[in-house]
């Protein structure tokens, strides 16, 4: 992707008047400046994401009560962690609330929750409770990488009935390819989207 600094911004041609010289302005309607810097995100995130799902199994012959499963990424540049895939930007802006966002009412078995500090991304998992040989399968989460090494994910897999957590480790590889992405080209392709 070209340097965000090198991007434009977005000028909506159609927002420039009525043909009797009346504009009407709705202050919380705006032109979204950045929609080619959200496009170039969007198309990025879109082209190194991939979705994961894990399945968690009580192989024991007890219920296994309060599950939960805790991963670790270490944060580095080049290594992203989402529980949902970037939204095609708008070329409008609504001053309006984003509300009800993100507000989780009721927490359902394979519940995925994301945090991420200075160090590590934190993925946990929400299993509820596991009859013997019954598994739950997670809400998908996206892990994408720019970097040519495997990404380790360690964790530990809890219950209120097992005496000390299980250890986990995950390694994830990608097979990375390289294309030059230029403005025109960004612009091209974020101008034919809104066709």
């Amino acid at each position: 992707m070209p340097d965000p600094r090198k991007i434009p911004d977005f000028v909506d041609a159609s927002n420039s008047g009525s043909p009797f010289g009346i504009v009407v302005h709705d202050p919380l309607r705006r032109t979204n400046e950045s929609h080619y810097r959200e496009f170039a995100y969007f198309t990025e995130m879109r082209a190194i994401l991939r979705p994961v799902r894990i399945v968690v199994q009580n192989i024991g012959t007890a219920a296994a009560t309060d599950v939960r499963i805790e991963l670790r990424l270490p944060v580095s540049p080049g290594v992203f962690l989402l529980d949902e895939l970037p939204e095609q930007p708008d070329t409008v802006s609504y001053g309006y609330p984003d509300i009800g966002r993100g507000l989780a009412l009721r927490r359902d078995p394979g519940d995925v929750e994301i945090a991420k500090d200075h160090h590590h991304f934190k993925v946990n998992i929400d299993c509820g409770n596991l009859q013997p040989h019954r598994r739950v399968w997670s809400e998908p989460f996206y892990v994408g990488t720019a970097l040519n090494e495997p990404l380790i994910v360690s964790g530990q897999a809890y219950a209120a009935t097992l005496r000390q957590p299980h250890d986990i480790t995950l390694t994830i590889t990608a097979s990375l390819s390289r294309r030059a992405f230029t403005v025109e080209d960004l612009i091209a392709a974020a101008d034919s989207a809104l066709d």
